[in-house]
């Protein structure tokens, strides 16, 4: 298994600590895409990366542009596994609520 690939543990903390208020989907890469229920119009969704043993999260404006319109939270710096991203997501979840739907 690649070092850069989710395993399906670690796809089934982010899935199991999403809420029901957020769905999620696997992207072409093997990348957790997740998004409120309400975001239907404005297709705010949040990526998760794991690049060389780093997670990351990624806000963006849906999928139209590829090479922006988006940030990568927690000010870019990577955690050091899916259980801290999780938890920093729960936190900005709580402090953003109107930056999950858009």
């Amino acid at each position: 298994m690649s070092n850069n690939t989710f395993s399906n543990s670690e796809i089934g903390i982010i899935a199991n600590r999403m809420g029901t208020e957020m769905t999620m989907r696997m992207s072409p890469k093997g990348n957790p895409i997740v998004k409120h229920r309400d975001t239907i119009g404005n297709n705010v969704i949040y990526a998760f990366y794991k690049h060389g043993g780093d997670y990351y999260i990624r806000r963006r404006k849906g999928y139209a542009n590829p090479f922006g319109t988006g940030h990568v939270l927690n000010g870019g710096k990577p955690f050091p596994n899916v259980s801290s991203a999780m938890d920093y997501f729960d936190r900005y979840k709580e402090k953003y609520p109107s930056a999950i739907i858009g």
